[in-house]
């Protein structure tokens, strides 16, 4: 994302690309769009929290089926494409759930869901690996 940033920077200066100046250009070209994006996104965590704020207590209860929607859309589009794949996976995370559930994970340090969520996925890219170079051999 910053690359068009440091190019359009060399640009409007008019410095070689490549140069002592166009990297010194460069660099201040993709400070800036840090600085930029840094206060952009500022602004709107604050007024999304005020908005937010505002909002009936059954939307804001809503809001927490947006991020496993989001999950289960994305892995949606996967499991169309490689049904394999999201077979294995849905039957890793159901797994890694159970053994939350019924305690066996509990020597992670805290809540240990965020081992559910990285076993699941680094699972689910491992199956896939193996099922990929399979279809391969065949």
């Amino acid at each position: 994302m910053r690359v068009p940033c440091s190019s359009v920077a060399q640009e409007a200066a008019g410095v070689e690309m490549g140069s002592d100046k166009g990297s010194v250009v460069s660099t201040i070209g993709i400070a800036v769009s840090i600085i930029v994006n840094i206060v952009i996104l500022t602004i709107g965590a604050i007024a999304g929290n005020a908005i937010i704020g505002m909002m009936p207590e059954g939307f804001k209860q809503a809001l927490n089926f947006l991020l496993p929607a989001l999950y289960g859309a994305v892995f949606g589009q996967f499991a169309i494409t490689r049904p394999k794949l999201g077979v294995v996976a849905v039957v890793i995370a159901f797994a890694m759930n159970w053994l939350m559930k019924n305690g066996f994970l509990s020597f992670f340090p805290g809540t240990p869901s965020y081992v559910v969520i990285l076993v699941a996925v680094f699972g689910s890219i491992f199956a896939g690996k193996i099922i990929y170079k399979k279809e391969l051999e065949d």
